[in-house]
């Protein structure tokens, strides 16, 4: 997903500040030691997969959902974190995800800068399922989807992924294959 008004710093804490919606979620991220303690790698599978199944969106990690503050992930943490989110997109979510993952800055209540993670996920042609099952955004929530939507989401996925091979992999001559990436033969040979 390319929101336009993230690249402008005012903007995306504004966003935050308006809290939650179907394009974005905000979760804080709390430590036990080195370990990352909350949220759980299920919770985040199913908020990630949630957007995945619906229009897309992003997932703000240091970013308190009620107070909507920015509290932040502290630097030497930032690893931790990304490979929990890793971790919910490979082995929590049914046909995992490849979300884009940023860290950058945004300031605190006091104007100071703290490191953030934003998982950017975009709209998928296929259906996710996560620990919580089926989900997708509503408004500021994720929910089971109906089994109509579900359904007609598996359809589309499956239209999607029977494709016609490129222009220039289709056949040449009856019989003959060409990848462009392959060196030409001479005429005559097979």
């Amino acid at each position: 997903m390319t929101d336009p008004t993230w690249p402008f710093h005012g903007a995306r804490v504004e966003k935050i500040r308006l809290g939650e919606d179907g394009l974005l979620e905000l979760k804080e991220v709390r430590f036990a030691g080195t370990k990352v303690r909350g949220p759980t790698c299920d919770d985040l599978a199913d908020a990630l997969a949630a957007l995945a199944n619906s229009a897309g969106g992003v997932l703000v990690l240091g970013v308190d959902d009620r107070s909507r503050e920015v509290i932040g992930i502290p630097a030497e943490r930032l690893d931790a974190a990304d490979t929990l989110v890793l971790e919910a997109c490979e082995s929590s979510i049914k046909l995992s995800l490849a979300p884009l993952i940023e860290r950058l800055t945004l300031p605190d209540p006091l104007g100071q800068e703290r490191p953030v993670l934003r998982v950017d996920v975009t709209r998928s042609l296929f259906v996710h399922q996560s620990p919580g099952g089926y989900l997708h955004r509503v408004g500021s929530s994720k929910r089971p989807m109906p089994p109509d939507q579900s359904a007609r989401l598996f359809q589309q996925g499956a239209a999607a992924s029977v494709r016609r091979p490129p222009r220039d992999l289709q056949p040449r001559h009856a019989g003959q294959h060409h990848d462009p990436r392959e060196p030409a033969l001479p005429p005559g040979r097979p």
